[in-house]
């Protein structure tokens, strides 16, 4: 036998394991458990039968009150008018504010359920009349006014109607002729006491009215005396700014003196360029049209003259006599001079007439900041009374628009007295619409509302328990329950037995009895994930252990065993559960020699796995368990027998005790390639399943996740449907096969005929 060291060989890089994903927190996690439609319809029987119920009680109740603690209402309705009635409309007038309005009732629906009213309707005859007062009656007739007022506060309400001008006053009590007595009497006195507050209220506010008209006319006479002082004082002739003298003298001078600006501005700069030209170094520069201005001279259009003559006279000599002739010499000599005299002419004229225009200039300037100077203090003097004028008018317009608000307030101030005493002269505000009559029903308790407050209590009730209760359940219900805890994958679910449609008649090998049933399904939906892991990182062995017993770690791994040698591997089981070994009774073979055998050497490794009647399964039993091999399980002699079986198979299975029972798997894991926690429905919890998957996950094996074993068709059939659709989808893929008799007699497999053969299913 090969041997190996004691402690496991460090993991591979393939074999490394993955990083840890966060979880959702504990708080989300309790939060996420409940999700209403499924508690609706998991316990909607529940619900229903509590509203029935609750209706019921409802029932019962309103019976049980209306005997023995009935409540009769009677209500007296009155209108409450304006505060200020229109004169041309006294009965439907409507002024007044809303929100004033609004403030009165609700003071007037106080008043009328004051203690002094109240107080005051005890002593009244018809209250002392009504049995409800006789409660408070001593033998000799006195009534406990204290104890009577303490229990009117509570049978009397009033209150304004929203958005009309309409108070009620409502009185309940327990005897059905007491209600309108009692609230007949309350609105008596109240009426009273109103009309008596209100006719000296409104005398009150009409002097108070008249008082301030007073003084708003005696300020209206104030204003007119100032504005009529401001008129003489600033000799105001308009009364807008834009008409008077001073704006308009304003709006020419200022466009004035910006032309004047821009003229002098401009000869400024042509008398600069102009002495500059005269006072050139080299000799004066002339403007063009100065010297056209002096060829233009008599004098020198004389000179012209003359000069022309000469130029025609020695042409004509020229032609007589010959260009050498004295004659012609001495007409030459004349023109020469004529021509210098004329430039010397021409220059002294264009020098003497070029002075005079820079003079002239120069005056110009002058001149221009005189007028500039004299409209900018015209300027000055009308921009101060314009400014003297526009204050006045201001005060002006103040005054007014202070006379026109005291005038508009004085005149409401008349016209509310008048409208006052036309309202004095009618009475109270208040009056009535409707009296108290006699009640023809009950105000308490009422039919309905009591049968749907009681289904509503008692529904409601029975709701927070079954929320308690899902808040509080820590036993894990399925996948969803798995998902929950932090760092933990779920790689299946296998329904309960029951929920196959093709009804196996044992769990342990479904896979190969009921290939188209839904637990082999399931199965192999779990060997696909697991197998695709496995191979990702080059694994061969994977331990299968269940967190209590009866999980189902034994018949997952029969049934997984079944699947992988259906697609061809050689698969191994080793029955690794020395405690409770149920593998040699699955497969029908001896349970010794075995595990236990090689583990202490008493046997070799071919002598123990021993094939099964399933094509490509081999299963190493569990041996003899009546020798302690327990603390052999960290030894070096287990390191060599696992990996002598991965070098006998595609797949090595290792079952092994469950983890709550010993740390058996625990101790087993470390030799493992990787693990897979099986868990029952409903039977393990939560906090258990996340202390195993530590555990497993601090071994050298990598933890693949967690298969939830025996789902039961719970929150309200959901998983129950999604295996129906899988199994009914199956048998309309056979229908063409059965039509054809290709499964037998009438297309169809009766109950002693022999199910398809792994291969088969490996092909479906």
């Amino acid at each position: 036998m090969t041997t190996a060291t004691a402690n496991p060989s460090p993991a591979t890089p393939s074999q490394a394991k993955r990083p840890a994903s966060g979880g959702p927190s504990p708080a989300a996690s309790a939060l996420a458990v409940i999700d209403p439609m499924k508690l609706l319809q998991q316990y909607y029987p529940w619900l229903i039968a509590a509203t029935i119920v609750g209706s019921i009680v409802g029932l019962g109740a309103f019976f049980l009150l209306r005997s023995a603690y009935p409540i009769w209402e009677s209500q007296v309705t009155y209108e409450v008018r304006p505060v200020v009635e229109s004169s041309t409309d006294p009965v439907a007038g409507n002024s007044g504010s809303r929100d004033d309005m609004e403030a009165y009732m609700n003071t007037m629906s106080k008043i009328a359920q004051s203690d002094s009213i109240l107080s005051k309707a005890i002593e009244e005859r018809q209250v002392r009349e009504t049995q409800w007062a006789r409660q408070y009656m001593d033998a000799s007739g006195n009534i406990d006014a204290v104890a009577a007022l303490k229990k009117l506060r509570k049978i009397v309400s009033a209150r304004a109607i929203s958005d009309t001008n309409i108070m009620v006053l409502t009185v309940g009590t327990h005897h059905k002729d007491d209600a309108p007595n009692i609230a007949t009497s309350i609105s008596n006195v109240f009426l009273e006491d109103t009309g008596s507050r209100s006719g000296k209220d409104m005398r009150d506010l009409i002097q108070q009215f008249e008082n301030e008209a007073r003084d708003l006319g005696k300020g209206i006479e104030q204003i007119d005396a100032r504005i009529e002082a401001l008129m003489a004082k600033q000799k105001l002739t308009a009364l807008r700014q834009e008409s008077t003298v001073h704006y308009t003298e304003v709006g020419n001078l200022q466009p004035a003196i910006v032309r004047m600006r821009e003229d002098y501005q401009a000869t400024k700069q042509q008398h600069k360029s102009y002495e500059e030209m005269l006072n050139n170094p080299g000799g004066p520069l002339y403007p063009e049209a100065i010297r056209e201005e002096v060829e233009r001279k008599p004098i020198i259009l004389e000179r012209e003259a003359s000069i022309a003559s000469l130029n025609s006279a020695l042409r004509s000599t020229r032609e007589t006599f010959g260009e050498n002739h004295r004659e012609v010499l001495l007409i030459k000599r004349r023109l020469a001079a004529e021509e210098t005299e004329r430039k010397q002419m021409i220059e002294k004229h264009m020098r003497e007439t070029f002075t005079t225009v820079v003079d002239n200039l120069a005056n110009s300037l002058k001149n221009q900041e005189a007028s500039m100077a004299e409209l900018e203090g015209r300027l000055s003097t009308a921009t101060l009374a314009l400014e003297q004028t526009t204050t006045s008018l201001k005060q002006y317009e103040d005054w007014v628009l202070e006379r026109t608000e005291k005038v508009e307030k004085k005149s409401d101030m008349e016209r509310n007295v008048a409208e006052m005493r036309l309202l004095q002269s009618r009475g109270t505000r208040v009056r009535v619409l409707s009296a108290a009559q006699i009640p023809d029903q009950l105000a308490f308790p009422k039919m309905i509302p009591s049968a749907i407050l009681g289904a509503f209590l008692l529904t409601g009730l029975v709701g927070g328990l079954i929320a308690l209760k899902e808040i509080r359940e820590q036993r894990v219900r399925g996948p969803h329950d798995v998902a929950l805890i932090p760092r933990t994958r779920v790689v299946g679910l296998v329904p309960e037995l029951s929920m196959d449609p093709t009804a196996p008649e044992r769990m342990e090998l479904a896979s190969r009895d009921r290939p188209q049933g839904v637990v082999a399904e399931s199965v192999r939906q779990i060997r696909a994930s697991v197998m695709k892991e496995l191979n990702a990182r080059g694994l061969r062995s994977l331990m299968v252990v269940s967190g209590l017993p009866g999980s189902g770690a034994s018949s997952l791994i029969s049934n997984i065993a079944v699947n992988a040698a259906a697609t061809g591997l050689r698969v191994l089981i080793v029955d690794a559960n020395l405690r409770r070994p149920a593998m040699h009774s699955i497969f029908e073979i001896a349970d010794a020699p075995g595990f236990t055998d090689l583990i202490l050497g008493n046997a070799t490794v071919d002598q123990v796995i021993h094939p099964t009647k399933v094509e490509n399964v081999s299963l190493l039993p569990c041996g003899r368990r009546d020798v302690p091999v327990f603390e052999r399980f960290t030894g070096s002699a287990i390191s060599g027998v696992f990996r002598d079986l991965k070098q006998r198979a595609d797949l090595v299975l290792i079952d092994s005790t469950p983890g709550v029972v010993a740390g058996d798997a625990i101790a087993i894991a470390h030799h493992c390639d990787a693990v897979v926690l099986v868990v029952r429905a409903l039977c393990e919890k939560r906090g258990l399943v996340a202390r195993l998957r530590n555990q497993l996950g601090d071994t050298g094996a990598e933890f693949l996740g967690v298969v939830v074993n025996a789902v039961k068709p719970s929150a309200g059939g959901y998983f129950k449907r999604n295996f129906q659709v899988t199994h009914e989808y199956g048998r309309e893929a056979e229908a063409p096969k059965e039509k054809n008799g290709k499964n037998g007699k009438n297309g169809k497999h009766a109950k002693g005929d022999k199910a398809p053969e792994a291969g088969t299913e490996a092909k479906a």
